[in-house]
């Protein structure tokens, strides 16, 4: 399972499941979380275009019920995917013998996915 909110994580278990000598050297060269890694290897940059206001938006209470219903869903579905992640990460980095995830990462997540858990607690505590 990959998650774009780690996206370069979720590309380092991809490409530790190819079994090639240019994925090796990929997964060795980026997949680390210390001085000596380079670059992200695809830093992709986020593009937004303009900014939307959500508070002039009218919304009928049935609609309302459904999203809401949704969201829980989607919440719900979110938290399994990310023990998951965070479990193969642990994995990974056994197998490697080093951090693929670095804390910094996390802690830039932790605002973004609160709604969800507390990311860096769910990891320390994977697998």
């Amino acid at each position: 399972v990959g998650l774009t909110d780690f996206f370069n994580e979720s590309l380092c278990l991809l490409l530790s499941r190819l079994r090639s000598e240019v994925a090796e050297k990929q997964l060795s060269q980026s997949c680390r979380c210390d001085h000596a890694a380079t670059v992200p290897f695809l830093d992709v940059p986020i593009i937004r275009h303009g900014k939307v206001s959500s508070s002039n938006v009218s919304i009928s209470p049935v609609l309302a019920a459904q999203m809401d219903r949704l969201t829980m869903v989607d919440n719900a579905l979110f938290s399994v995917a990310l023990r998951g992640f965070f479990g193969e990460i642990k994995d990974l980095e056994a197998r490697l013998g080093r951090r693929v995830i670095c804390p910094h990462v996390l802690k830039k997540a932790e605002p973004k996915l609160i709604y969800v858990a507390n990311v860096t607690a769910l990891y320390i505590a994977s697998r």
